[in-house]
């Protein structure tokens, strides 16, 4: 059968953000664009040749610790956690933690300008939801987090900082569509 390889990799933080101290008020934000690792993953599936900008981002993801590091001097972040599920996974692990009920703005989702290509929007955002691999960070930070913020992060860093939803009282996550509650996510 064919070789499998698995590594761990053993470390330690000074001052670790943990993906359970979501709360009720709390806005989500995050970091780049979505679902170009999946697009490209599924490209292979299906033994076509994937874009070079969706390949380029799944062979070579970009760990966002300078990125973290920064917001955490410009913001009350509460929690954290990178997405390497996809947002809809990782937002379910953060409100599991979080013991919180986490929405997310379909609207606001920020897709990879691949998948804003697409000509059918549920699919791109499909794609962006569940794929994973992306390794952007999904936040939960304080509601006060003041939109200049955003700019000068967007500025320095050359990806966006996109705030996606809001945390509240309950549990798991779903999907907004123009405001309303859509599907669980």
């Amino acid at each position: 059968g064919p070789a499998v390889i698995d590594v761990t990799v053993l470390g330690s933080a000074s001052d670790p953000i943990s993906r359970a101290g979501a709360r009720p008020g709390d806005e989500l934000w995050v970091t780049g664009e979505l679902g170009a690792a999946a697009l490209a993953a599924a490209s292979w599936e299906r033994e076509l040749e994937p874009d070079l900008r969706v390949r380029r981002r799944f062979a070579h993801p970009e760990p966002r610790l300078s990125e973290i590091d920064w917001l955490r001097s410009h913001m009350e972040i509460r929690a954290a956690i990178d997405l390497s599920d996809g947002l809809a996974g990782d937002a379910r692990h953060m409100a599991a933690a979080s013991d919180a009920r986490l929405l997310i703005e379909a609207e606001a989702v920020p897709l990879h300008a691949a998948l804003e290509e697409f000509s059918d929007r549920e699919v791109a955002l499909r794609i962006a939801l569940t794929g994973g691999e992306d390794y952007e960070l999904l936040l939960a930070a304080a509601a006060d987090t003041d939109r200049k913020v955003q700019r000068e992060f967007e500025a320095r860093f050359d990806i966006p900082l996109t705030r996606v939803g809001w945390v509240e009282p309950g549990v798991g996550v779903a999907l907004l569509r123009a405001g309303e509650p859509d599907e669980p996510m």
